[in-house]
């Protein structure tokens, strides 16, 4: 027993043995050949080629790949082989044929696997005997291009609905007895034209006011013959003209010379008046009344049926037809607000006395001066504390100059208010900021299909490692990041195309064409362009280590300028 025990411990030995000295005979194929990181993972595909009667059957061979980094590794799942006379799970490798073993796996990026290698330390069993076969540099990595990502997501602001100038209208009114169309003297110095004469005083001096027309609008009431309103209706208009056209040359407003200053304007029987003081009445019958309105469109019938509710028509007779025998003298006035040089002057010096439209104006008034939209849209959050878009504006305010805590403080308290699509949008560019692409991307995804959404979400799908769903959000337009999708999926032609319609100092924009030049072996491309990016510090320092640019590492230039 004993010496077979040798003999067994010895033939272990020879078949490790064997394997180990003919290790540089299996070959190991990695895609990519440098590991690259996509969407915050590192990838291998590894086919591992075991030679004709290499494999020992009774042997098992294990690793663990594992991506090793100044000060640190990270290991992927262990994997095995074994010969044909193992009882295993692992896969079989015949000893005559040999045969292949592949394998897929990925880690998660960090930053300082840029700089690392790909390695599996091969381990090999037989019975209780284990001898280390190889140790094999698998890949270079990492290619980190897509950690180049300018995470600038775009925010929306809620427009300002001011309007400068608006229509109003200041007027009074001529009542008139039944049949009638002189002006009393007590409609002269009534209540209506008085005010009416005041208003108009006060128009003409306001110089926010601009004084468009006049008309008189007179009316009959829809009692009697429609031959007899019609006249009517026609003297009231005169008797109302004179009173109206005397006023307006007292007050310096109107000469009487211009001819389509003063409209003449005649209602004969006035059923739309009739109505709205029907439906504004406490008349028992005014349903039907109305009714009869809807039913009869022709003037006589519709008099005729609403006279045959005898004990409505005598309400109405006292309390509607009396004030539809009237003429209406209007004033149409412009009333002009403050200008945007006024706004803006004042969101600057007192923002606190602008109209919630008015200051939100004066905010976007300001665009390019971040500090000053965040200083009147915090006044304005603070004089109309239910206004979302003021919220959300400074919200987007705040993402610009990275004030994250602030801006979703201010996105929550917009939110109870209304969860607008806009507010969506922001809560997503916040998230991209704060570095949560998963809650970004389930932001964004309630946020509707505005430009700025779909950018956002380009931006989540290149972070994501999704490159042809980042091009089909981004669309048609012109940006680094545009440009840097195209460059992860391959369409070097196609970014470069993109990276020439951007401005050349950009440095960013200079590094990506570096890239594009490394990839072509195009030199000149390199050296001009790296030059510019290296004005960063970050993409300096990038540079001395982005295996993009592996083949140059040894260039005297290169290095010149990368130092």
């Amino acid at each position: 027993m004993s010496a077979l025990s040798v003999t067994v411990l010895l033939s272990g030995c020879s078949a490790l043995k064997s394997m180990k000295k003919n290790a540089g005979k299996v070959e190991y194929t990695v895609t990519p050949q440098i590991l690259e990181v996509h969407g915050g993972i590192v990838k291998a595909d590894v086919t591992v080629q075991y030679p004709a009667k290499y494999f020992k059957r009774k042997v098992v061979l294990t690793s663990t790949p594992t991506v090793k980094y100044t000060g640190g590794a990270k290991e992927m799942k262990k994997i095995g082989v074994q010969g044909e006379k193992v009882r295993g799970n692992y896969k079989v490798i015949p000893y005559k044929a040999g045969g292949t073993f592949s394998f897929t796996d990925q880690v998660p990026y960090s930053k300082e696997m840029q700089v690392s290698e790909f390695v599996a330390e091969i381990l090999g069993t037989q019975g209780i005997k284990s001898l280390v076969i190889d140790n094999v540099k698998l890949a270079d990595g990492v290619i980190a291009t897509s950690q180049l990502v300018k995470v600038s997501p775009k925010t929306m602001t809620a427009a300002d609905q001011y309007v400068r100038i608006t229509e109003d209208a200041i007027e009074g009114q001529i009542m008139y007895l039944i049949n009638r169309d002189e002006v009393r003297k007590s409609e002269l110095k009534g209540e209506s034209l008085n005010q009416l004469r005041a208003d108009m005083a006060a128009a003409k001096e306001n110089e926010r006011i601009e004084i468009k027309n006049a008309q008189v609008l007179a009316y009959a009431s829809p009692d009697g013959a429609l031959d007899y309103n019609t006249k009517l209706a026609g003297k009231r208009t005169d008797s109302g003209e004179k009173v109206f056209l005397k006023d307006l040359k007292e007050a310096n407003i109107y000469d009487g010379t211009k001819n389509d200053f003063l409209q003449l304007l005649t209602t004969p029987e006035d059923w739309d008046g009739f109505k709205k003081m029907m439906e504004e009445s406490s008349i028992k019958d005014k349903e039907l009344i109305l009714r009869v309105l809807q039913m009869y469109p022709d003037p006589a019938v519709r008099e005729r049926e609403i006279k045959n509710i005898a004990a409505a028509y005598d309400e109405i007779k006292d309390q509607i037809l009396p004030q539809l025998r009237r003429s209406r003298l209007r004033l149409n006035l412009n009333k002009i607000g403050l200008s945007d040089a006024e706004i803006k002057d004042l969101g600057a010096s007192n923002p606190s006395v602008l109209k919630l439209e008015e200051v939100l104006r004066a905010a976007s008034l300001y665009e390019g001066n971040v500090a000053r939209q965040i200083s009147i849209l915090e006044s304005a959050v603070k004089s109309y504390p239910d206004c979302w878009r003021a919220k959300n504006n400074l919200a987007a305010a705040y993402l610009q100059t990275g004030r994250l805590n602030d801006a979703e403080a201010a996105l929550t308290a917009a939110a109870k208010i209304k969860n607008d699509p806009m507010v969506a949008n922001n809560f997503g560019a916040l998230y991209l900021l704060k570095g949560d692409v998963a809650k970004a991307e389930e932001s964004l995804n309630a946020a509707g299909s505005a430009q700025a959404v779909n950018y956002n979400l380009g931006l989540v799908k290149t972070m994501q490692g999704k490159y042809a769903d980042a091009l089909s959000k981004f669309g048609n337009i012109n940006d680094v990041n545009v440009a840097l999708a195209k460059l992860l999926s391959k369409q070097d032609d196609a970014a470069l195309s993109t990276l020439n319609n951007l401005s050349a100092d950009d440095a960013l924009v200079a590094y990506l064409k570096a890239v594009v030049g490394a990839r072509k072996g195009n030199n000149d491309l390199v050296f001009s362009n790296l030059r510019i990016a290296v004005k960063n510090a970050d993409l300096k320092a990038n540079a001395k280590k982005d295996l993009e640019f592996v083949k140059l590492f040894n260039d005297a230039t290169f290095k010149t300028i990368v130092q």
